[in-house]
């Protein structure tokens, strides 16, 4: 066991260095680059609204890079010239040159996500044959890559015990969550179809997490008229049906193949309440194959019976 006085040390540790970190991040403008001072643990954060007189020289630099600009606009030049402006996503591999441009009468503020390749050392090709650079703007890209810096940012700034593994664990959730974004959405010349073909394999994925309608259709940059009319011509359901039906087949795998509680599976699906789980469920079970003498569906232990009785005869 780690001893108490080697724990408080170890936050202390912590502590300074996020200390020394933020207080290079909290300059209201800034001329220059904000130099990295990157923690131990290789994940960091910094915070740059940049002054009209903002300049910088082509770096490369040690570790990856994620900005998220939230005002202004401007470019981010790698090998090729990216605009960007608030909402914009991009991401700069370790060791490629790169330098960011402020538009003259709108300097940029952004966020700047540091990771050091220690961080997705468990999984070495997880960044393989990615298409870094600005992302192709897409409103449900930028909430969730905010939302995700925001917990950095707030764990950064707590500190303390648990610091260095709670941000090592969300920057290798970010890299994962963008690298899945360009293998599965990010493609240059995409229809409206194949958006919302594209945001099908990712619902598929993660079906079990929050979700909304509006904000689906944001993701692939149409009116939600527009979006459901094209999700229904895919599917043949309609948005919400086709949440259910990945949640209702997932909670049937599970009550299938394992003993879990229904508690537990209602969880995992997707399901806040066990109310809806059995009302859901129960629903769509009209259509499964175990209806037949169940009119009106059947509950999720009814379901696990019949199931694993066919099985046995």
């Amino acid at each position: 066991m780690v001893g108490v006085d080697r724990v408080v040390a170890l936050g202390v540790q912590y502590d300074l260095q996020i200390r020394q970190f933020m207080a290079i991040s909290i300059k209201s403008r800034t001329n220059k680059p904000l130099p990295a001072e990157m923690p131990s643990w290789g994940v960091a954060v910094v915070e740059s609204h940049h002054g009209v007189d903002f300049r910088m020289k082509p770096v490369k630099s040690d570790y990856l890079k994620v900005f998220s600009f939230f005002a202004g606009a401007g470019r981010l030049e790698t090998d090729r010239s990216n605009e960007v402006e608030a909402g914009d996503v991009g991401w700069v591999p370790i060791g490629q040159n790169h330098h960011l441009s402020d538009d003259a009468q709108r300097p940029m503020s952004l966020h700047v996500v540091c990771i050091r390749a220690s961080v997705w050392a468990c999984e070495p090709g997880l960044l393989d044959g990615q298409g870094f650079g600005v992302l192709p703007r897409d409103a449900g890209l930028s909430s969730q890559v905010s939302q995700r810096i925001r917990a950095l940012l707030v764990e950064q700034t707590r500190g303390g015990l648990g610091c260095a593994s709670a941000m090592t664990a969300m920057g290798l959730e970010l890299l994962a969550m963008l690298a899945r974004y360009t293998r599965e959405t990010a493609r240059p010349g995409q229809t409206p179809s194949d958006r919302v073909r594209s945001y099908i394999t990712r619902m598929e994925r993660t079906f079990f997490e929050p979700m909304v309608l509006d904000e689906a259709a944001a993701m692939t940059g149409m009116s939600r008229r527009y979006f459901t009319r094209l999700f229904r011509e895919i599917t043949g359901m309609s948005w919400l049906d086709y949440l259910r039906m990945l949640r209702v087949n997932h909670a049937r795998t599970l009550l299938r193949d394992t003993d879990r509680s229904v508690s537990s599976i209602a969880f995992e699906c997707g399901f806040d309440d066990l109310s809806t789980f059995y009302r859901v469920f129960g629903r769509a079970s009209k259509l499964g194959p175990t209806s037949a003498n169940h009119k009106g569906g059947i509950s999720p232990k009814k379901y696990r019976e019949e199931v694993r009785r066919q099985v046995s005869d």
